[in-house]
């Protein structure tokens, strides 16, 4: 609704007619939003996105660790390590 769209919104618009007809829409009610919700779910692209979400994490983690030492450095990789928590 904030028009803020995430990688599950962005991977389903093309594959997901409803997902692109609710999100075309300037106030989506709260019918509109659930049967956007339930395309999403329906389309495999969560799977798809978490999968995603970790190369990329990973991917990040082992650029920075190849950082020299500092708080900065530990600072960052404690931020990914927090983010791939929440993915997997």
């Amino acid at each position: 609704r904030e028009g803020n769209p995430g990688l599950p919104i962005v991977l389903a618009l093309p594959r997901a007619a409803e997902v692109a007809r609710v999100f075309a829409l300037e106030a989506p009610n709260d019918d509109d939003v659930a049967a956007a919700v339930a395309a999403i779910r329906g389309c495999g692209v969560l799977d798809e996105a978490r999968t995603m979400a970790l190369e990329y994490g990973h991917r990040a983690h082992a650029c920075i660790a190849g950082l020299a030492p500092s708080t900065d450095r530990d600072q960052l990789l404690g931020m990914v390590d927090q983010l791939i928590g929440r993915v997997s």
